[in-house]
């Protein structure tokens, strides 16, 4: 099992990414990587922007280390201290967690960690070095007041980044925050939903009924179901910035070679369905299926019934746009390219923009969400939306003009 051979159509930069994440979902060495590391044509700059987006540099540091005299001082460098960094951070996240889990279950409430520490503890726990940036948990919705309490009952503080409580009571989580002495400051993300509420479809319904347990630092945890777990992946594309992020691609990997064998396919065909899922994820399956050699039953891409124009979309995109060499990157291009992919239907992305919060329409497009200018926009953002898009045409081609006449 490696990463896809299409890789050796990439860059060399690309080419050792590839391996790299290869080396991650397989755990074993790929004995291409001497000669990839050896390339004197890589442009390590590339590699460095490709590790920082895909959110890869500790995993990378565990790949690269036995070659450690042959990179680039400052590579060694930046690997070495974003692993320790990351292994540092998860055992403070997990001290906190327990101390929160405690507090919580003496007022009867349940506390689950999600995404990066339950991942973390479940898939990676022989090396324990995926980054995340804060602690996610799970809790029940009516329960979300009295979790604040306790919280704030141990010196945190509610973060809403500068947007109104009532936004974020809308959404599916809101984040508090405490300082810590001599570290950074902590931030908890509380979940009370895995994604954003859609009218009259609740989403994964049974999550909390398809709870399991894991040992973390000797003790019984509950986290989601291996199912469940996978939709919180294949969800996170659907994120601003976490678009095509190769550190979820490695996570729906190991979820599904170490759980081949007791992995419910029923369930997730059921519950795309039901909460028209199945794009979204067709898009996580056909990225597995690409970069690693994992099998996922040919039933199930065909019973997802996603229209063969979108899945040759879905399929072409990830192929072009996995990486990438321009510093010139456009996060929020590649973000409006893929909205309209993940969807069941072309209706429900245009509507969420079309009626987008305007405080998400004023982070997109980096404005101050309460001003009078911003409002005006937003009353406008149809025709705003498209003036952006024009606009971005139009600056590049004059790029490609401008480079075309110094060529010549």
């Amino acid at each position: 099992m490696r990463a896809h051979n299409a890789s050796d159509h990439r860059t060399p930069a690309t080419r050792l990414l590839c391996a790299i994440i290869g080396e991650v979902v397989t755990q074993k060495k790929d004995e291409r990587m001497p000669a990839l590391i050896g390339a004197s044509t890589i442009d390590w700059d590339v590699f460095k922007r490709g590790l920082g987006y895909h959110g890869l540099g500790p995993l990378a540091y565990m790949s690269l280390k036995a070659y450690a005299d042959t990179l680039p001082p400052d590579i060694v460098g930046t690997l070495k201290a974003t692993y320790y960094a990351s292994l540092k951070q998860v055992v403070a996240f997990e001290e906190h967690f327990f101390i929160l889990e405690a507090a919580c279950a003496q007022q009867g409430l349940l506390m689950v960690p999600f995404k990066g520490m339950a991942i973390v503890e479940d898939l990676y726990a022989e090396n324990p070095v995926r980054p995340s940036c804060d602690i996610d948990v799970l809790v029940h919705r009516e329960d979300i007041d009295q979790v604040i309490t306790v919280m704030e009952g141990l010196g945190f503080e509610k973060e809403l980044s500068g947007l109104k409580e009532s936004y974020w009571r809308t959404q599916y989580h809101i984040a508090l925050r405490k300082n810590v002495h001599g570290r950074r400051p902590l931030v908890v993300e509380v979940h009370w939903d895995i994604d954003y509420p859609r009218k009259g479809r609740p989403l994964l319904p049974e999550k909390f009924n398809r709870l399991r347990e894991i040992a973390v630092g000797g003790r019984k945890v509950k986290i989601l179901s291996v199912e469940d777990t996978f939709f919180g992946l294949a969800l996170h594309q659907r994120r601003f910035g976490q678009v095509l992020n190769l550190k979820d691609v490695c996570d729906m990997g190991r979820l599904l070679k170490k759980y081949a064998a007791t992995f419910d396919w029923d369930y997730i065909i059921r519950e795309s369905r039901s909460s028209r899922l199945r794009a979204t994820v067709y898009f996580a399956l056909f990225q597995v299926k690409f970069f690693f050699d994992i099998h996922v039953p040919e039933q199930v891409m065909a019973v997802l019934a996603v229209p063969s124009f979108q899945k040759k979309m879905i399929e072409r995109f990830i192929r072009r746009n996995t990486f990438w060499d321009d510093p010139d990157y456009n996060l929020k291009d590649r973000f409006l390219k893929v909205h309209f992919l993940l969807y069941d239907d072309i209706w429900e992305p245009a509507v969420y923009i079309l009626v987008i919060p305007i405080e998400q329409f004023a982070k997109f497009y980096e404005l101050d969400p309460y001003t009078r200018k911003t409002r005006w926009l937003y009353h406008f953002s149809f025709f705003y939306v498209i003036f952006r898009r024009v606009l971005v045409y139009w600056r590049r081609l004059w790029k490609w003009f401008d480079r075309r006449c110094h060529e010549e």
